[in-house]
């Protein structure tokens, strides 16, 4: 049984000695849904992105290097 919650949207949270039970992860599972349905129907949109890389090149394209 998950011993704590999150502040805004109470998701289960499991320290390491907590038992986790398939029925916490259902009812996060349904208020995510949930949540994002509500978003669509406000006509909102979510958008995911990752990065790879090392961060070097950041902000410097199309730049001449300084010299």
């Amino acid at each position: 049984m998950a011993s704590g919650q999150t502040q805004y949207y109470e998701l289960n949270q499991w320290e390491g000695r907590d038992q986790v039970l398939r029925t916490e992860f259902n009812a996060d599972n349904a208020r995510i849904d949930r949540a994002l349905h509500e978003l669509r129907a406000r006509n909102c949109q979510l958008y995911m992105l990752t990065y790879t890389g090392t961060g070097s090149g950041c902000g410097r394209q199309g730049k001449k290097p300084q010299q």
